[in-house]
């Protein structure tokens, strides 16, 4: 949507806000999900950001079951974006701007550093769980192929359909995958879960954590296994096993092309510590060439730095940096 159509769109939110106290400099329309939901970090008159989130009139009671749910986590312990402020009835809601990093920017950083966030995602699960299943039956349908399938047909009439490709012998193509999809529901969640479970283990049953991580790893289910595979490494890595550190990260090169920057600078970590650092100063190069203000491009600079100055020389300046589409 044009910058001009979305403000002329949330004219009205707007002015809303601005009644409240809320005057707004600046909007900039963020990613969501596949819904007619809408989502805009703000820049607030008093300089704070924000995210408004907007709910077309057919969605009102979803704006106020998420209200509902955010308040029952948090009189539960669980950190959720703090509302601000909201008008259900005319769709709106302002919330706390949490930043636009995820925990997945970070992939680069060693599982040192990491634990923390699982030790804390392990106790937010205790928190949750303590809540009586009639307290939560009436926030959300239950997650399971139905919503699957109800989603998997927003996606053809919000996103598909306007594209014109839902035409034909495509259309049913795509019908047959999705329900191929629905019907494999909770096999790919089930990897995605073994996942997030090796990785939690691993800071408190370490060897139950790489069993759960190796089924992962063996399951080819991309990028789901690289994400254990790249955990695994990092594994052997502070066990001190680089041999098979080093196998595993160049594995993840020539499979997961994503995970690049963060693999070459888990192989140039493991090439420092075994003394072998004319590898350790060409992993670090190849991962900071891409982008050098990434997280990961960011940490390998700080490296070259610290082992081979002379080498920086050999990055492209950041302003001349390659765009790809």
């Amino acid at each position: 949507m044009p910058p001009s159509q979305e403000t002329e769109n949330l004219a009205p939110v707007l002015g809303a806000l601005a009644a409240r106290g809320y005057a707004v400099e600046s909007t900039a329309p963020m990613p969501g999900d596949v819904s007619r939901r809408t989502y805009h970090r703000l820049t607030l008159a008093s300089g704070a950001p924000a995210v408004l989130a907007v709910y077309p009139a057919d969605l009102r009671d979803a704006c106020r079951r998420s209200l509902a749910t955010g308040r029952l986590l948090a009189a539960r312990g669980v950190r959720v974006a703090r509302e601000l402020d909201h008008d259900c009835q005319a769709g709106w809601v302002l919330l706390e701007d949490l930043g636009p990093r995820t925990l997945y920017e970070e992939a680069h950083r060693p599982w040192s550093e990491l634990a923390a966030f699982f030790e804390d995602a392990v106790r937010c699960i205790g928190r949750i769980a303590t809540l009586a299943p009639a307290e939560v039956a009436a926030l959300n349908p239950p997650l399971d192929g139905d919503l699957l399938r109800r989603e998997l047909a927003q996606t053809r009439e919000v996103f598909l359909a306007p594209l014109g490709l839902l035409d034909g012998r495509l259309a049913d193509e795509l019908a047959e995958a999705f329900e191929r999809l629905a019907s494999d529901y909770s096999g790919y969640y089930g990897a995605i879960g073994r996942y997030y479970a090796g990785a939690s283990y691993l800071h408190f049953d370490r060897d139950k954590g790489l069993s759960l991580l190796e089924q992962v790893a063996n399951m080819n289910d991309h990028p789901t296994s690289d994400l254990a595979r790249l955990a695994l490494a990092e594994s052997c890595a502070a066990d001190g096993d680089y041999e098979k550190a080093i196998s595993l990260y160049q594995q993840l090169l020539s499979s997961s092309p994503n995970l690049k920057p963060a693999v070459e600078v888990g192989l140039g970590r493991v090439y420092e510590k075994t003394g072998d650092l004319e590898k350790a100063v060409e992993a670090y190069l190849e991962a900071a060439k891409p982008d050098r203000s990434s997280g990961a491009g960011a940490e390998a600079e700080k490296r070259l730095s610290a082992i081979a100055p002379d080498r920086l020389k050999d990055l492209p300046s950041p302003s001349t940096l390659p765009v790809t589409p």
